[in-house]
């Protein structure tokens, strides 16, 4: 299977390391889009990794997106796109693409500073 994998580590620290709301990786196919969120905030929407099928079990139950917000230099987000845009359309066919990872300081571009949130909901019931 030819798939690129998007991986975002919020830190603190390596020991801390253990859940999704410090580290996670999504494929690129589950990707929906980005927007400005604040002056220094990138949000990257993603299909649900524990709702994938987009099916609900039970009343009232909605799927929802993914997120994971950048953070970036100040009101930088098109640049900050134009080169996630490029990086996904590399000619890498397959693998993880780093692009930020706070405890190695490894980041997709010069413009990316952090990690402020990592949600990945829970699955319906």
């Amino acid at each position: 299977m030819e798939e690129k994998y998007l991986y975002f580590r919020k830190g603190p620290a390596l020991a801390d390391d253990d859940d999704s709301s410090n580290s996670c990786c999504f494929p690129l196919s589950s990707f929906t889009g980005m927007h400005p969120s604040t002056d220094t905030t990138l949000t990257l929407g993603f299909k649900s990794m524990k709702n994938y099928d987009g099916f609900t079990h039970g009343a009232n139950k909605v799927v929802t997106s993914d997120l994971v917000i950048l953070t970036i230099d100040d009101n930088n987000h098109r640049d900050v796109m134009q080169s996630l845009v490029d990086l996904f359309a590399s000619k890498q066919k397959d693998g993880m693409l780093v692009i930020a990872d706070v405890v190695t300081g490894d980041f997709c571009n010069s413009l990316v500073k952090g990690v402020d949130t990592i949600t990945v909901d829970d699955a319906n019931s």
